[in-house]
């Protein structure tokens, strides 16, 4: 049995929700993610997580929660991919978090309120748009129905 060293488990986790794409498990060798684990970038001491940059990997499947039990994760980017559902409430709750990309997937919902000092990146998409959209559609019936 391999023993994990520390946030391996949860990364496992966060793998588990997008499908466990062949393209990380085939390049996350042995037990420590901090010690040439791709996609993942660890502290000066080797022994927290504070970077995954899963950006343009063609990822499906969902946000997984479990990136909130990462305290020391400062920059979340997932953009590009083909992601879906919606962000975790969870996220916001990360005490080091300075930039969560998650422009150009197909998530729905709303967007948690993150602290100002986190710059959260979405795309005019799914997420935003469809309430634009609704809005749209609403302001546009009573035109209509102001015109006739």
């Amino acid at each position: 049995m391999i023993k994990l060293v520390g946030y391996e488990t949860t990364l496992l986790d966060i793998a588990g929700a997008m499908g466990y794409p062949m393209n990380l498990t085939q390049s996350w060798p042995g037990n420590d993610a901090c010690h040439g684990w791709t996609f993942i970038t660890c502290d000066s001491q080797g022994k927290n997580v504070t970077v995954i940059n899963f950006s343009k990997q063609h990822f499906l499947g969902t946000i997984s929660p479990a990136y909130g039990d990462l305290a020391s994760l400062r920059n979340l980017l997932l953009n590009d991919n083909n992601l879906t559902g919606s962000i975790p409430d969870g996220l916001i709750a990360l005490p080091q978090l300075q930039v969560l990309d998650v422009s150009n997937n197909n998530l729905t919902g709303k967007i948690p309120s993150f602290p100002p000092k986190v710059n959260v990146k979405t795309s005019f998409s799914s997420i935003q748009s469809k309430h634009i959209i609704s809005f749209w559609v609403v302001i546009h019936s009573l035109e209509v129905a102001l015109i006739i």
